[in-house]
């Protein structure tokens, strides 16, 4: 109990651990060298959380599901992450780039 380390260790090296092996995957030029920058990137992420977990100093706490669940039910929490969700929506869920038209008409025959 409270391997907060593997925990965190197991998904970062599963992504992009995955990530690294399934760029050399793709059929599409990366560039001249034999490793992309996203492999490159993928590996360093790894490294990097590896030493950081391992230089994180070791604590007693013990995970408490009733305390976590309180603290993540409280309105202090979830309204400004709400906000926070329509605010990444409104902006990143509009495209700057490509526009679309959408219309609507009605049969009159049908009516």
């Amino acid at each position: 109990m409270g391997h907060f380390r593997l925990a965190a260790l197991i998904p970062v090296i599963a992504t992009w651990g995955w990530r690294a092996c399934s760029e050399s995957l793709r059929a599409d030029y990366r560039g001249g060298s034999r490793i992309s920058v996203y492999q490159c990137m993928a590996i360093v992420s790894v490294l990097y959380l590896s030493i950081f977990l391992v230089l994180l100093p070791s604590s007693a706490m013990t995970p408490d599901l009733s305390a976590a669940l309180a603290q993540f039910s409280s309105a202090a929490i979830i309204l400004p992450l709400q906000v926070f969700w329509v605010a990444l929506f409104l902006y990143y869920g509009r495209s700057r780039v490509t526009a679309s038209t959408l219309s609507f008409h009605v049969i009159a025959e049908r009516l």
